[in-house]
């Protein structure tokens, strides 16, 4: 396979024209997309990523070789044996009892169907070799779910004892989990708090926190779920401009409690919904709708709007998880936000601008 890693003057090039333009093998654009359609050519390892997608700095151009019938058989005999396309699936730590690996976005931890994250853990995986007998599991389990529309660091158990061990940590809100979030709007914190929206002290107990949530800056949302406690913290990390909403605002979450779908709800709540969120969110300002498409069905057009949705999907990672291991040992990992989501604020911004230069000319018309 050869890799290409996008440089300072890529950024804002579709990236099917990079991959014609740096692999020998292709070219011509016509031919990229058709080697994106056979799945040896990937957009950080994303099979069929859109054709119309503009590459940012760091991304990664995979082409898995030439077309050649001994490499797509490779690939088709893989996915067949896996019965699903992990694209972005990888570990970030696996010892004898537990692991942490990367879930992909669009793909279910697990479930009837072929296509889930469990079914492709014993690829992925070692077997557990220092536990004897009935203490290790037959295959790895993942110890908590994460929606299939969402990414991110995800706890696996290898062992009986493990599963145990994480489950009941789990219970009792113990484990700690970050996500990184994309909201609409330009979040306030001093009037949400002048709201009752936020407020500055936890109604659920942090105790000894690894990811330090404690922070002066972190606020928190206790909007009851379903008539339950339900508690978030939240701290801002940017705000970003936009053609389409104004602003943007990136968060990192914690939820202190295990609600389902805490995080859209808390923050559709303070009225900032997570970009993407076709649940929570009226729909008024849905993003990645298209006029118009190439032959291969994909998006295409410059309008402010389509280039806002460029990357449509919902803006929730999972970026760190903190947890106590079998041994006792306090155990955190951490990973950075997708690609995808610095690419999104990009174009954002880029409209807005755009929006801005057009409103000057229309004025200076007028005049």
């Amino acid at each position: 396979m050869d890799e290409y890693v996008v440089e300072a003057a890529d950024v804002g090039t579709e990236w099917v024209r990079v991959a014609a333009r740096v692999f020998p093998g292709l070219l011509t654009v016509s031919k990229a997309k058709r080697e994106r359609k056979k799945g040896v050519l990937r957009l950080n390892a994303e099979r069929l990523a859109a054709t119309n997608t503009r590459v940012a700095l760091g991304d990664r151009i995979q082409f898995h070789g030439c077309t050649g019938m001994h490499s797509q058989q490779h690939l088709q005999s893989h996915e067949d044996n896996a019965g699903i396309e992990m694209q972005g699936l990888r570990r970030v730590y696996e010892g004898d009892a537990i692991a942490v690996i990367v879930k992909p976005t669009g793909v279910h931890v697990n479930g009837r169907g072929v296509r889930t994250v469990e079914n492709a853990l014993p690829m992925l995986l070692l077997a557990s070799s220092s536990h004897s007998g009935a203490g290790v599991l037959s295959t790895p389990h993942a110890v908590h779910r994460l929606d299939a529309r969402v990414g991110g660091l995800l706890l696996i158990a290898k062992t009986r004892c493990a599963e145990s061990h994480l489950s009941a940590q789990f219970e009792n809100h113990s484990v700690r989990k970050q996500y990184r979030a994309i909201l609409i709007g330009y979040v306030d914190t001093k009037a949400l708090v002048r709201q009752q929206r936020l407020h500055f002290a936890p109604s659920h107990r942090v105790g000894d926190d690894p990811l330090m949530i404690s922070d002066s800056d972190v606020l928190y949302c206790s909007e009851p779920v379903a008539g339950k406690p339900c508690s978030t913290a939240l701290r801002v990390v940017s705000y970003s401009k936009s053609g389409r909403y104004e602003w943007l605002t990136t968060v990192d979450l914690w939820p202190l409690t295990g609600r389902k779908h805490q995080l859209r709800m808390h923050m559709a709540h303070i009225g900032h919904p997570i970009v993407g969120d076709d649940l929570y969110h009226n729909g008024s300002g849905a993003i990645g709708v298209a006029s118009a498409h190439d032959d291969d069905g994909e998006s295409v057009g410059t309008d402010a709007d389509l280039l806002d949705g460029a990357e449509a999907g919902l803006f929730l990672y999972a970026i760190a998880i903190a947890f106590l291991d079998t041994d006792g040992n306090k155990r955190s990992f951490a990973i950075d936000e997708p690609h995808k989501f610095a690419r999104f604020r990009h174009f954002c911004a880029y409209n807005s601008e755009k929006k801005k230069a057009r409103g000057k000319e229309e004025k200076t018309g007028k005049i």
